[in-house]
């Protein structure tokens, strides 16, 4: 352990620095004051963020006798006895500082779109130069102008200062979707037909629900996100720069998943059926509450329809014995889900709480699939080899997570401790099953158990320093145990007679530890100046080992991970942000298990478990601003990455074959400077339109294979919003990514449609939705190509894509909701995941 002790304490005297610093200040005036106080929804108690509050100053009487001075006649202003001198913006929890103030009278006047405007007075003394409302409530407009109807709703999309949130639970269309759905729709994200997810382009991503890390993306992402209901998703938030207090994993940014769940007083449930041509589904949740006890579950399955899949691909070697390979396949495949959790939480005083929560999910996916492939010598028009295969895959998951939090607050301060604990669990069972007839008989049956179990301790303190700022300190500990146990089964028959094969049968198992400890100080400089520096460093050990194989590593490295964020305001809603920060991608199971998955004896895949993780930093700098009332984000950024981890293609001589073995290596460098622009346009109180784009180059290089590629990626996505009251609401939506290059070539463009349109029933109390993905077109096709040093190869997969999905929803029981943050503080951020297990030949 002395091993830490050096880093630690640089994290403390890190922290100390300002801390000092701030201790000598310019001569201050005479005694000013502050005024402070929380914002909540009159009806839910619900924190109203970023609410406008004006502060007003009551101007002096003229002495008597003094002549009074006319009024301007331009202005009625002139003669009110109150002028503004300053104003602030409520943050996330619904709270507000007003500092540096006078002793006088004064009024705020308090005002939010949806709700009636509210002005309070209240007078500061030299005895009490600060002044705290307290509990303000805001209650919701519902008065009629020009024949509509102003109701109090979250937009869509809502960018904050730190990040972007779509609130999905305000999306008619996605009922009965997934967290794909959802994914696609969030600005600046992306998720392709492996599943695989990017963030303006970079697909180092890491996923949290709740803010918390969960095994279940450990495997293939894409089944995760589908085993994930979007009835059961709130929002998504999105992190572009994200500070000392996150993990270190995730170099493109955080995507941050919010479950629907809030303190409550009653009870409430949630019935949801869908029916369509992809699943039919259904679930349900309920939330109980009294006192300071609350108790939360719910509990959604899914029973996926079959759906159809084609492929086309050619490739073509040279070198002592060219040869080019032409092969064709269709299939079909289904996938199924059933997830549950159940949470409680108790409350000791206002101050103090605890929580904790299991979740539960297990999906499961099946393919079969038909090919034919023909195999040429080059020049040749007769086919010297015609293969028919026949294969079959079928995979189970079951991951859980249990997460437990302890909270304690203090009266009047942003003073604060929080520890947590997290277990998660990860088990799978894969079997790939294929037969070949033709040139040759033969038969190869695979199967991979793999356990996955992931423990987080982690202890954060909050400490406020006066009206400047706070500091944020932690520690975090994280241990993973990762197995495998595989095995293939060969032979010439197509059930029977087949062998154990050596050579492709082991067992695995895989050690990573990190230990790590933040510093983040949050300073607010003036009026207009705010800055947030940091540094976290994470000790790294792992080691890995195989029961046959005499192959073993034990290795350790440390990581100084700085981060800085300075914020200057022009006014209350325009600011421009510049940032640095340097994060680390550790490769997951998915990268590192030596399991061959193979679905043919010309195409085989496996992980590497001796990658190294990833290093970026990145330079960004954001203008967050408002044209007549619209939100407009521009970003531009420069991002550096060491060690970039790619899929790697390469040709194999095996019993005579040419097969392409497809694993995963770290290629080299990619710099890259991009751009994003972001907003959200109403045209009335009934249309509004996001806007999404980006682009940014991509040029990577490896000066140890020799091989270097560049280009540029674009993407974005588009959708209109329509309210036309009396509970109708309806949107379209548009997502395209062009093709992202890689080292060896190109992975594909693609393109995603869809519309919805909903009505509340029932008294409100229902919600029946009809939406339709991708309509004008029953397939949407995926071309990739892949060059490597003898060999060229381009493939074409088609994938059933059109949806009409018909959806139910109905609310019962009463409820007051009360805010309570129950997100747990665990952030495990540093594992690259992994997309589809699909993908290889058929």
């Amino acid at each position: 352990m002395k091993k830490y002790y050096l880093p630690l304490i640089c994290l403390f005297l890190l922290a100390c620095t300002p801390m000092a610093l701030a201790q000598f200040p310019g001569a201050a005036p005479s005694v000013k004051g502050k005024v402070s106080g929380r914002l909540l929804d009159a009806e839910t108690g619900a924190a109203i963020p970023y609410a406008t509050v004006i502060l007003f100053a009551k101007q002096a009487s003229p002495p008597k006798g003094a002549p009074a001075s006319a009024p301007a006649a331009d202005s009625l202003a002139a003669a009110s006895p109150w002028k503004q001198v300053n104003g602030a913006l409520s943050d996330e929890a619904g709270s507000f500082t007003i500092k540096d103030i006078a002793i006088g009278e004064y009024k705020v006047e308090i005002a939010f779109l949806g709700y009636d405007k509210k002005t309070l007075s209240f007078q500061t003394t030299g005895a009490k130069p600060d002044y705290d409302l307290g509990s303000v409530q805001l209650a919701v407009t519902a008065q009629l102008l020009e024949g509509v109807t102003v109701t109090g709703q979250k937009e869509v999309i809502e960018h904050h200062v730190d990040k972007l949130v779509f609130n999905a639970e305000n999306d008619p269309s996605l009922a009965g979707g997934d967290a794909t759905d959802v994914l696609r729709k969030t600005p600046m994200l992306a998720v392709d037909l492996d599943g695989n997810l990017s963030l303006r382009g970079n697909s180092n991503v890491r996923l949290l629900i709740n803010g918390k890390p969960s095994t279940l993306f450990s495997g293939s992402v894409a089944d995760a996100l589908r085993s994930i209901p979007a009835d059961e998703i709130k929002k998504v938030e999105v992190i572009t720069v994200p500070t000392a207090k996150y993990d270190g994993e995730g170099s493109g940014g955080i995507v941050n998943i919010i479950t629907k769940r809030k303190g409550m007083e009653g009870m409430k449930g949630t019935l949801n059926l869908n029916a369509g041509l992809r699943a039919l589904g259904g679930g349900g949740s309920l939330t109980m509450g009294r006192g300071r006890f609350g108790l939360n579950g719910n509990l959604f399955g899914n029973y996926g329809l079959t759906r159809r899949s084609g492929n086309d691909l050619y490739r073509e070697t040279w070198g002592e014995n060219p040869q080019q390979l032409f092969q064709r396949g269709e299939g079909e495949s289904r996938f199924d889900f059933l997830s549950g959790k159940i949470g409680a939480y108790y409350d000791f005083n206002a101050y103090t709480s605890v929580n904790s929560a299991v979740s539960l999910r297990n999906f499961s996916n099946t393919t079969t699939s038909l090919s034919n492939s023909r195999r040429f010598n080059t020049g040749s028009d007769t086919p010297f080899e015609l293969i028919s295969r026949n294969s079959f895959m079928d995979m189970s998951n079951t991951s859980f997570d249990w997460t437990n939090d302890f909270r304690r607050t203090y009266e009047g301060s942003e003073r604060e401790i929080a520890l947590a604990f997290q277990l998660s669990g990860n088990l799978s069972n894969t079997l790939n099953r294929f037969s070949e007839q033709g040139a040759r008989t033969l038969a190869n049956n695979n199967t991979n158990d793999s356990d996955n179990l992931e423990y987080t301790y982690q202890a954060d303190y909050t400490e406020p320093f006066g009206k400047w700022g706070k500091l944020e300190i932690g520690a975090k500990a994280v241990v993973r145990r990762l197995t495998s146990d595989f095995a293939a089964f060969v032979g010439p028959g197509i059930s029977e007679g087949l062998e154990i094969d050596p050579t492709q049968s082991d067992a695995f198992a895989y050690d990573q530890d990190v230990i790590g400890g933040y510093s983040s100080l949050n300073a607010k400089l003036n009026k207009k100046w705010s800055l947030i520096t940091g540094l976290r460093y994470e000790h790294t050990r792992i080691g890995f080992d195989f029961r046959d194989r005499d192959l073993t590593a034990d290795n350790a490295y440390g990581s100084f991970l700085p981060s800085a964020i300075a914020s200057y305001t022009f006014t209350p809603m325009t600011s421009l942000k510049a940032s640095y920060t340097r994060r680390i991608q550790r490769p997951n199971l998915y990268f590192l298990n030596p399991y061959i998955r193979q679905n043919s004896t010309l195409f085989i895949s496996q992980g590497n478990p001796k990658l190294a993780p990833e290093i970026t930093d990145q330079l960004e700098l954001a203008l967050n601003t408002m044209v007549k009332k619209n939100v407009v984000n521009l970003s531009l950024f420069y991002r550096s990455t060491q060690d970039v981890i790619e899929s790697f293609q390469s040709l194999q001589r095996i019993e005579q074959d040419t097969v392409t073995l497809s694993s995963f290596l770290n290629v080299g460098t990619n710099q890259a400077f991009g751009a994003n622009v972001f907003t959200n346009i109403k045209f009335t109180k009934w249309v509004s339109l996001f806007l999404s784009a980006d682009a940014s180059t991509y040029n990577v290089s490896s000066a140890s294979l020799g091989l270097s590629n560049k280009g540029l990626v674009a993407g974005g996505n588009a959708g209109l919003n329509f309210n036309f009251g009396k509970g109708w609401k309806a949107n379209t939506f548009t997502f395209y990514r062009s093709a992202q290059p890689t080292l060896q070539g190109r992975q594909p463009s693609y393109m995603f449609m869809n519309m919805g349109i909903s009505k509340d029933i029932l008294k409100e109390k229902g919600n029946i939705g009809l939406s339709a993905a991708n309509p004008f077109s029953e397939f949407i096709e995926f071309r990739s190509e892949v060059r490597g040093e003898n060999f060229y190869q381009s493939s074409a997969f088609r994938n059933q894509q059109r949806d009409i999905r018909l959806s139910f929803r109905y609310n019962f029981g009463d409820m007051k909701f009360r805010p309570q943050n129950r997100n747990t503080r665990i952030r495990n951020d540093d594992q690259k995941s992994g997309g589809s297990q699909g993908g290889e030949g058929n």
